[in-house]
């Protein structure tokens, strides 16, 4: 009897606890951060490597920080968000395309990044002149060209994941680090330079005297500059990266130079398929059950987090006011790298407090579905109080989802590399699934109203 229960309880342990490896992992990681702070590195190699991570979502951060603005003359208005989320997962057409063809060896990786660099940088250029340009298609106004070149945009971060991460792949990880850096930067730079930029207040009705004929007008305080400046910058930014990988892989011999693997092309890829078939061999301390678990709450709270919540927080937070949309977006964008930051180096060890991790997130998804749900006259609506709740559920929301997502992967990191390959589809599965469930629910079935634009009379 008492042996049935030490098996038991050994079998449980693991499930419970995933303590030493993983912070084995943790220690690893930490030597790496000392390494930056010892200056054991090279500062320009690690200079370009930040560049080089900024480009990957730069472009589509840049798009979302804009919305609080766009929705105001957008024809699409509050629905924006959830267009565009469809045209994000659309953009997944780019990683699946280079899956199919990288075995073909038709074009060096290097040239592909080159091209896609390139294509992000162009994209933003047109979207400056064309975002707010609107096309009557069926007898209705869209922003035709606003999607048109957002999708090209979206290319980028989408097959920044199959691309760029493997090409950093070839440097030491004290690189790829800094990499990671530059990828969270894509998130911090254009929400800074929308916070700097404000967002436009709600229209004030005038008095105006035209020819001794007193009428009203609406007169809109507009934010610091236009959104078409603002993705003219954002260009330049993707145009001096573009720059930076250039010089880095074609006009520098710094990649020679600290390659750990010298053959990247073909020999890495046989090494890593050959290793894979000879370590066949499962991690015991991460039961089956488990695994399939985890891979089930990727799912979810990719659907949520990539599909579902950015297409209804116009809903949950414009209520409150355009100021109060702009400040839950924005600071989202820098909480999630920020968080993604401490999970890499402090990654959650116990499944238990993951769990408790996800309860409290569903509380604040909860919360934010209501507020979406009861638009135009959510709780707390037209208080202080409401605009703070709304905003600080949304800012550790997007923190803890970002948390749970890279602990999770940690944890899977410890099992066959296959693994974070499911754990790669279960994420593209929830975030198609959200964006098109958000859609249909929006976009056919109404559930979610606005606010009606108040006239002058």
């Amino acid at each position: 009897m008492a042996s049935n229960i030490e098996e038991k309880e050994e079998q449980e342990a693991p499930i419970l606890q995933l303590g030493s490896q993983n912070s084995e992992m943790a220690h690893q990681r930490s030597e790496t951060l000392r390494k930056i702070f010892r200056g054991e590195h090279n500062y320009l190699l690690s200079a370009l490597c930040v560049s080089f991570g900024m480009s990957t979502w730069l472009p589509v951060n840049s798009v979302y920080s804009q919305m609080p603005l766009l929705t105001q003359y957008a024809p699409e208005s509050w629905n924006l968000a959830s267009y565009f989320s469809v045209v994000v997962q659309i953009a997944n057409i780019a990683p699946l395309g280079y899956y199919f063809v990288r075995d073909r060896k038709w074009c060096p990786d290097s040239v592909l990044i080159c091209l896609f660099l390139l294509l992000g940088t162009i994209a933003s250029v047109f979207l400056s002149f064309t975002y707010h340009v609107p096309v009557s298609i069926f007898g209705a106004q869209h922003s035709f060209f606003f999607f048109f070149f957002a999708f090209f945009l979206s290319m980028v971060g989408c097959v920044s994941s199959v691309l760029f991460l493997p090409f950093m792949g070839r440097l030491p990880e004290v690189y790829l680090v800094s990499f990671f850096i530059g990828e969270g930067l894509s998130g911090f730079i254009p929400s800074f330079l929308a916070l700097l930029q404000g967002v436009a207040k709600d229209p004030v009705c005038i008095s105006v005297n035209v020819s001794g004929v007193i009428t009203k007008q609406e007169v809109m305080k507009e934010p610091l500059f236009s959104s078409g400046l603002f993705f003219f910058i954002i260009s330049t930014i993707m145009l001096f990266n573009t720059l930076c990988f250039l010089y880095l892989n074609y006009f520098s011999n710094l990649m020679s130079k600290y390659s750990v693997t010298p053959n990247p092309a073909s020999n890495s890829e046989e090494i890593n398929v050959n290793s894979s078939r000879n370590h066949e061999t499962e991690d015991p301390d991460i039961p089956k059950f488990l695994l399939i678990v985890l891979l089930v709450v990727v799912g979810i709270i990719n659907c949520f987090s990539n599909g579902i919540l950015p297409s209804i927080m116009s809903y949950s937070c414009l209520p409150y006011g355009p100021e109060t949309y702009h400040w839950s977006l924005n600071i989202n964008m820098i909480i999630g790298p920020l968080s993604s930051y401490f999970a890499y180096f402090i990654p959650l060890v116990s499944v238990r407090l993951l769990a408790f991790c996800c309860i409290v997130e569903i509380l604040c998804i909860n919360y934010e579905l209501i507020t979406a749900f009861s638009s135009p006259f959510p709780p707390l609506i037209g208080t202080d109080i409401g605009v703070v709740i709304i905003i600080l559920v949304w800012m550790f929301g997007a923190g803890l989802i970002s948390y749970i997502k890279l602990s999770i992967a940690a944890i899977l990191r410890r099992r066959h590399k296959k693994a974070l390959f499911n754990y790669g589809i279960s994420t593209q599965i929830g975030s198609t699934i959200g964006a098109l469930v958000a859609f249909i629910l929006i976009i056919y079935a109404n559930v979610l109203h606005s606010v009606p634009k108040k006239k002058c009379v």
